[in-house]
């Protein structure tokens, strides 16, 4: 059974992110151990691949970190110019985003035209991708070869982000990871980001 087990055959629709069917392939990858995924370690080998994410609280980076070992590939975190720390931190940080305005970042150490496949991190703001990433996408949506996203928020707003950083890279991203910042606080976030790496690697 090793290998050949794919969430569509045991009539799991990973598509809608659905939490129910993420826990149904997550106990499915217990069930069958190697499946698609955990198996493909001659695949991850083969794809290079870069995680690249912009971090005010910590959330996002703590979702990027760990996407980062299951996958086994590298990171970048993207280093913000501008303070924004305390109130005005935050309400300037919510106008850039609405106004969909670039800010000073700092020089990308790693070369994304080196990598097989981009992972992009955002936190939401203000229904929005957050000011730094857009300024990343911008600065590098020449250099990329394939994308998938994954985002952090309070509440909502993670279609919208997802859809603006699409126009912005103009590729559609191979997967999609949405994330609440409770889920990241209180640890409950490893199957949904096994099911999206799993994605990943079966894309």
């Amino acid at each position: 059974m090793a290998g050949k087990v794919h969430p569509n055959g045991l009539g799991i629709n990973l598509k809608p992110k659905k939490e129910k069917e993420l826990v149904k392939w997550f106990l499915a990858c217990l069930l069958f151990g190697k499946v698609k995924f955990i198996k493909s370690d001659k695949k991850l080998e083969q794809m290079k691949s870069l995680v690249v994410f912009y971090s005010m609280t910590g959330t996002t980076k703590k979702v990027a970190e760990t996407i980062r070992k299951i996958l086994k590939c590298d990171s970048e975190e993207i280093l913000d110019m501008r303070p924004r720390k305390g109130v005005l931190g935050y309400l300037r940080s919510g106008k850039e985003a609405m106004l969909k305005n670039l800010c000073k970042i700092k020089e990308a150490k790693k070369n994304p035209a080196l990598y097989d496949l981009t992972i992009i991190g955002t936190p939401v703001w203000s229904f929005n991708v957050s000011s730094p990433v857009r300024a990343y996408l911008h600065h590098n949506k020449e250099k990329f070869s394939r994308v998938a996203f994954f985002c952090t928020m309070g509440g909502s707003g993670g279609k919208n982000a997802f859809a603006e950083m699409e126009k912005i890279c103009g590729k559609g991203p191979v997967a999609l990871l949405e994330l609440r910042a409770r889920e990241v606080a209180n640890n409950k976030l490893m199957a949904k980001v096994k099911a999206f790496a799993s994605e990943i690697i079966n894309s």
